[in-house]
Order: C-alpha cells, then sequence, then structure tokens
C-alpha cells in the first residue's frame, strides 16, 4: 500500500472534463426544453386575448425563439460557463 500523507487522504474527488461536459449539456437541454414550453403558453395565452395585445406577445415570442436559436448553437455560456462578474475587453463600469 503506497504511503499518503494525512492531509491528502480525504481530498474530494476530481471532476473529470466528460462529467463537466455532460452537466452542461443537461443544463443547455433542459434551458432549450423550458422555452419551447415558454413559447408553447405564450401562443395558448394570445389566443384568447384582445387583438391590440397580438403585437406584444409576438414580440415576447420573437425575444424567446431568438434566445433558443443562441442556445441551440452553443453561443450562450450559461451561468456555468464564463465567469459573469468579470468585464471584457478592458471595460470598467
Amino acid at each position: 500500500m503506497k504511503y499518503v500523507p494525512e492531509c491528502l487522504r480525504n481530498l474530494p474527488p476530481q471532476k473529470s472534463k466528460l462529467a463537466d461536459s455532460k452537466r452542461r449539456k443537461a443544463a443547455r437541454d433542459l434551458a432549450d426544453m423550458t422555452l419551447i414550453e415558454c413559447i408553447q403558453r405564450l401562443k395558448a395565452a394570445r389566443r384568447s386575448k384582445p387583438a391590440d395585445w397580438q403585437r406584444g406577445y409576438n414580440s415576447a415570442i420573437t425575444v424567446l425563439e431568438l434566445f433558443a436559436a443562441e442556445i441551440k448553437q452553443k453561443q450562450w455560456p450559461g451561468i456555468e460557463g464564463a465567469d459573469v462578474n468579470h468585464h471584457r475587453a478592458g471595460r470598467q463600469p
């Protein structure tokens, strides 16, 4: 048996890249299904609302469809992706 120092004995196991990618894919799939459900519910609600509300519903549906397309093309890093607190291109708040 190999000697392992006491300080290294109870370390948590390291995550593999494969496990991380599977978790990210599952999160992306869940986000896609959620957006599809939201779009379907908006379309169903739009049918029973006054005609002058159509424009607002269509706008909301379009925004959700564009966001769903970004998720499918993997352009959206998700919450667990890039650090959202850091600013890009050296811009300061």
